[in-house]
């Protein structure tokens, strides 16, 4: 049994973010444009040029504003 139960309830969701690992990886992001599903690929997952948190989240935060 989980320590955290909660964690493991299905969330109805309209987005989903994931920040994960330091090399830049689209297959997810590639998957779901096949699918016909928008997606943003941005910060690290973009470029991984260097530990760069700022620019991802300056990044994370145009898509946000563009969403609205």
């Amino acid at each position: 049994m989980s320590a955290y139960p909660h964690l493991l309830a299905p969330l109805e969701v309209d987005t989903i973010v994931v920040c994960a690992g330091q090399e830049p990886l689209a297959d997810l992001h590639s998957a779901l444009r096949q699918r016909g599903l928008g997606t943003h690929l941005i910060g690290g997952a973009r470029v991984a040029a260097e530990l760069d948190a700022v620019r991802a989240i300056a990044e994370g935060t145009r898509v946000a504003m563009e969403l609205n």
